[in-house]
Protein backbone atom coordinates (compact mmCIF):
# COMPACT_ATOMS: atom_id res chain seq x y z
CA UNK A 1 0.00 0.00 0.00
CA UNK A 2 3.13 2.38 1.10
CA UNK A 3 4.78 2.31 -2.37
CA UNK A 4 1.35 1.86 -4.12
CA UNK A 5 0.49 5.64 -2.73
CA UNK A 6 3.96 7.15 -4.09
CA UNK A 7 3.33 5.66 -7.43
CA UNK A 8 0.19 7.67 -7.34
CA UNK A 9 1.57 10.98 -5.55
CA UNK A 10 3.90 10.97 -8.31
CA UNK A 11 1.68 10.54 -11.32
CA UNK A 12 2.33 8.71 -14.30
CA UNK A 13 3.86 11.62 -15.49
CA UNK A 14 6.49 11.35 -12.60
CA UNK A 15 7.59 7.90 -12.90
CA UNK A 16 8.33 7.89 -16.58
CA UNK A 17 10.64 11.07 -16.02
CA UNK A 18 11.93 9.00 -13.25
CA UNK A 19 12.84 5.76 -14.97
CA UNK A 20 13.17 7.76 -18.60
CA UNK A 21 16.26 9.63 -17.31
CA UNK A 22 17.55 6.31 -15.26
CA UNK A 23 17.10 4.70 -19.15
CA UNK A 24 18.90 7.42 -20.17
CA UNK A 25 22.27 7.50 -17.64
CA UNK A 26 22.23 3.47 -18.32
CA UNK A 27 22.58 3.95 -21.65
CA UNK A 28 24.63 6.92 -21.55
CA UNK A 29 26.88 4.63 -19.73
CA UNK A 30 26.63 1.54 -21.79
CA UNK A 31 29.64 0.05 -24.42
CA UNK A 32 29.54 -1.20 -27.95
CA UNK A 33 31.70 -3.63 -29.55
CA UNK A 34 31.44 -3.71 -33.58
CA UNK A 35 29.47 -7.30 -34.18
CA UNK A 36 32.09 -10.12 -36.12
CA UNK A 37 30.07 -12.84 -38.29
CA UNK A 38 31.62 -15.95 -36.65
CA UNK A 39 31.21 -19.64 -37.65
CA UNK A 40 30.97 -23.02 -35.82
CA UNK A 41 34.65 -25.07 -35.95
CA UNK A 42 35.65 -28.51 -34.81
CA UNK A 43 39.02 -29.82 -33.98
CA UNK A 44 40.08 -32.63 -32.86
CA UNK A 45 43.54 -33.37 -31.58
CA UNK A 46 45.93 -35.55 -29.25
CA UNK A 47 46.09 -35.04 -25.87
CA UNK A 48 49.52 -33.68 -25.22
CA UNK A 49 48.60 -31.03 -27.99
CA UNK A 50 45.66 -29.44 -25.56
CA UNK A 51 48.33 -26.72 -24.37
CA UNK A 52 49.66 -26.17 -28.20
CA UNK A 53 45.92 -25.65 -29.63
CA UNK A 54 44.20 -23.41 -26.47
CA UNK A 55 47.37 -21.21 -27.32
CA UNK A 56 46.73 -21.37 -31.40
CA UNK A 57 43.08 -20.85 -30.17
CA UNK A 58 43.87 -17.37 -28.49
CA UNK A 59 45.51 -15.91 -31.32
CA UNK A 60 42.67 -16.03 -32.88
CA UNK A 61 39.73 -15.35 -29.88
CA UNK A 62 38.39 -18.56 -30.28
CA UNK A 63 35.90 -19.49 -27.88
CA UNK A 64 35.03 -22.81 -27.06
CA UNK A 65 32.04 -24.02 -26.94
CA UNK A 66 31.98 -27.80 -25.94
CA UNK A 67 35.23 -29.55 -25.09
CA UNK A 68 35.51 -33.89 -25.03
CA UNK A 69 38.13 -35.73 -23.48
CA UNK A 70 37.91 -38.99 -24.50
CA UNK A 71 41.15 -41.40 -26.64
CA UNK A 72 41.41 -37.60 -28.64
CA UNK A 73 40.21 -33.97 -27.82
CA UNK A 74 37.20 -33.03 -29.46
CA UNK A 75 36.61 -29.23 -29.60
CA UNK A 76 33.67 -27.42 -30.99
CA UNK A 77 34.76 -24.07 -31.25
CA UNK A 78 33.43 -20.12 -32.28
CA UNK A 79 35.86 -18.01 -34.61
CA UNK A 80 35.89 -15.19 -36.46
CA UNK A 81 34.60 -15.56 -40.27
CA UNK A 82 38.07 -13.59 -41.14
CA UNK A 83 40.10 -15.38 -39.15
CA UNK A 84 39.43 -19.27 -40.17
CA UNK A 85 42.18 -19.09 -42.08
CA UNK A 86 44.91 -17.46 -39.62
CA UNK A 87 43.40 -20.76 -37.23
CA UNK A 88 44.35 -23.48 -39.60
CA UNK A 89 47.07 -21.89 -40.51
CA UNK A 90 48.28 -21.44 -36.15
CA UNK A 91 46.39 -24.83 -35.50
CA UNK A 92 48.50 -26.78 -38.15
CA UNK A 93 51.84 -25.23 -37.01
CA UNK A 94 51.27 -25.81 -33.91
CA UNK A 95 50.38 -29.27 -33.69
CA UNK A 96 52.60 -30.19 -36.70
CA UNK A 97 49.51 -31.07 -38.38
CA UNK A 98 48.64 -33.70 -35.84
CA UNK A 99 45.15 -31.73 -35.58
CA UNK A 100 42.43 -31.82 -37.55
CA UNK A 101 39.73 -28.49 -38.13
CA UNK A 102 36.38 -28.66 -40.12
CA UNK A 103 33.97 -25.86 -40.38
CA UNK A 104 30.19 -25.80 -40.42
Amino acid sequence: MYWRRLGCLGGVGGLVRAYGSAAGEALDLATTEPWVARMLAHIVHEHRDTDAVVRAMATVHATDIEVTYEAVVTRKIEVAVDLTEVLLIAIGDATSGRASVTFE
